[in-house]
């Protein structure tokens, strides 16, 4: 019988195949880059979507009307009723230009923080987390203890 020496026998590499199943180690490499994805453009999108004016100006208008008492009481007479309702406007515009001019006051002392990128991050960090828990539900939960 010939004996061939080890050195002189060329010898290719085998590599292990490759299974048909992605490894459970890949499939939650790959749920992470996705949901980050999801992330950053929901996040860009609701960043970029939102109208940080409206916001603001529904903002206001909420809180003078918790803010400001209500009609009270007093006489019934149509007198008396239009009287107390210029009275609450009135006391309605005082609290806004109050409720604007510290936010005038806020954007002036921080304005690397202005109250308008306040809101777009808000906005974008509610897009965020929506899509993410929808991401989450639509994908169940696999991790899941079973009981």
């Amino acid at each position: 019988p010939k004996s061939v020496s080890l050195s002189k026998r060329k010898t290719t590499p085998q590599f292990p195949r490759l299974p048909h199943v992605i490894p459970s180690s890949s499939q939650s490499f790959i749920a992470v880059m996705l949901s980050s994805l999801i992330s950053t453009g929901t996040f860009i999108w609701g960043f970029h979507s939102v109208e940080p004016s409206e916001v603001v100006d529904r903002v206001i208008a909420l809180v003078v009307d918790i803010i400001t008492p209500g009609k009270g009481s007093g006489s019934s007479s149509w007198w008396m009723r239009g009287l107390r309702t210029v009275q609450r406007g009135s006391q309605k515009i005082e609290k806004e230009m109050e409720i604007r001019s510290h936010l005038s006051q806020w954007d002036d002392g921080y304005p690397f923080i202005h109250h308008e990128l306040v809101v777009r991050y808000a906005a974008g960090l509610l897009a965020s987390t929506l899509a993410l828990t929808v991401y989450d539900l639509f994908r169940g939960n696999k991790n899941r203890r079973q009981d």
